[in-house]
């Protein structure tokens, strides 16, 4: 029933949110048709056999609907350049944020569980993963709050955005905005019901606001801003638009964003005992 629905009624040439509305289809009826078959009553025990067929279908479509189409690569290349760019100037008072606020040994995990984000191939692993990465960040910032004078009238929660803001530019994760995407149009609706739609809406917002709002709403001159983003991008220009090229013609691009990345967690690890020592 899976391999005919991947074979003759999905369209790839459809939208994605078509696809995803015929995604949601099928496994509605197939996990409907499972619980009756094994007589599935258990709430738990139902979920569990969905998202079981969640995951099966969309590992054999993900080549298929994960960044795939051109103008999809365009954009997720884009805002990937925008991310470089700020990271090598934004500094957590264009934020809001004291420097106090910032972990190093965060900042560490958060580059490293963004590099395995692209390894998953369901909506559901994604997801957890930048659960997890939500979670650590918020863990963090209970703990480094209250040493903080510039907390001080504000909840936690005021700062978690920013913070997760913050933690993205510093990291640099690859496809993150097709991630984002992915997620909303593939993942079961139902589960955006709970906590996963918190953590997807928490996400969505930081990458929503790293796209659209800065310069607007960070705390810095236009001036100053444009500046330092005209130079930053020079510095990053060429080794980009090379990046780019080996992405259009299907040469491994992540492979070499993964060598970067480990080079970066390597000279954060260094800062890291630099600080503790």
């Amino acid at each position: 029933q899976m391999q005919d629905f991947i074979s003759t009624e999905f369209k790839k040439d459809q939208s994605r949110e078509d696809q995803g509305k015929a995604v949601s289809s099928f496994l509605a009826k197939a996990s409907q048709k499972y619980k009756e078959i094994w007589d599935i009553k258990d709430e738990a025990e139902a979920k569990m056999s969905e998202d079981a067929l969640e995951s099966r279908l969309m590992k054999n479509l993900y080549g298929s609907v994960f960044c795939s189409r051109n103008e999809e690569k365009e954009e997720e290349f884009v805002f990937y350049r925008h991310i470089i760019t700020l990271s090598g100037f934004m500094q957590p008072a264009h934020l809001g944020l004291d420097e106090k606020m910032i972990n190093y040994c965060t900042l560490a995990y958060v580059n490293q569980n963004f590099g395995k984000m692209h390894h998953y191939r369901t909506p559901k692993d994604k997801l957890v993963v930048l659960t997890n990465i939500i979670t650590v960040i918020s863990l963090s910032n209970d703990e480094t709050s209250l040493h903080s004078p510039q907390s001080k009238g504000y909840s936690n929660m005021d700062k978690l955005v920013p913070l997760l803001i913050y933690y993205i530019i510093k990291a640099q994760p690859i496809l993150l905005k097709s991630a984002v995407k992915y997620i909303k149009i593939f993942r079961n609706s139902e589960r955006f019901k709970s906590s996963e739609g918190y953590y997807h809406a928490l996400i969505s917002s930081a990458v929503n606001f790293i796209e659209k709002d800065i310069p607007e709403k960070l705390d810095m001159k236009m001036e100053e801003f444009e500046s330092k983003y005209t130079f930053n991008l020079k510095l990053e220009e060429a080794k980009l638009e090379e990046q780019m090229k080996m992405w259009r013609y299907g040469t491994p691009f992540l492979e070499n964003i993964d060598q970067k990345k480990e080079e970066r967690e390597r000279e954060m690890l260094k800062d890291i005992k630099q600080q503790l020592s």
